[in-house]
């Protein structure tokens, strides 16, 4: 929206009679307010499509780069997804669920990597674990937290995961991310 000097300011100036002097160092002013208004609007929009323009790039090409990564991971261990978050699972559900213990918890304690913070979603969870699904051996059938020792959906692949679920899985559990490698800093500079 472009800056528009009010009328009236400027029929004021004429109107009281002070040397045109004044008058025209104020008007320019106004008019240069105004350029300048302009230009950071320009600016602002042109920030703006640079935003959008990286955004897309991320999202994009960026998915696709975390799901090769996972990919590789998972060859590399002859593993499937479902077999990966069957062996994650617990330090899976606490990423979610970080206060209270499970079923799995030794000694009715959180695991020591479980983070102070939510860092999954339950909506998240319901994409990686079978609720519905029979229940893994150790479960309290008296225990009426979700998810808890809910394996993996068995036709889980890459391609339903987003990119935040992809960043976790290798954050979290990918040894082709270990602490302090460029492959991690890539991952965690993405998003």
């Amino acid at each position: 929206m472009y800056y528009q000097p009010n009328i009236k300011h400027v029929g004021f100036l004429q109107s009281t009679g002070r040397g045109n002097r004044k008058k025209n160092k104020c008007l320019h002013e106004i008019l240069a307010s105004g350029f300048k208004c302009r230009l950071s609007t320009q600016n602002i929009q042109k920030e703006r499509e640079n935003f959008y323009r990286i955004s897309t790039i991320i999202v994009d090409h960026g998915k696709e780069s975390l799901t090769l990564l996972l990919d590789n991971e998972l060859n590399s261990n002859n593993q499937t997804l479902e077999d990966f978050i069957n062996l994650n699972q617990h330090e899976i559900y606490h990423l979610c669920f970080n206060r209270y213990t499970c079923c799995q918890c030794v000694n009715r304690k959180l695991p020591r990597t479980t983070p102070a913070s939510r860092v999954l979603h339950p909506d998240q969870l319901n994409i990686l674990l079978d609720k519905n699904g029979k229940t893994l051996s150790c479960h309290n059938i008296k225990s009426t937290a979700q998810f808890c020792c809910c394996p993996a959906k068995a036709a889980l692949t890459t391609k339903f995961l987003d990119l935040t679920l992809l960043r976790c899985l290798l954050i979290n559990f990918a040894s082709i991310c270990p602490p302090n490698s460029n492959i991690r800093l890539a991952v965690d500079d993405l998003i």
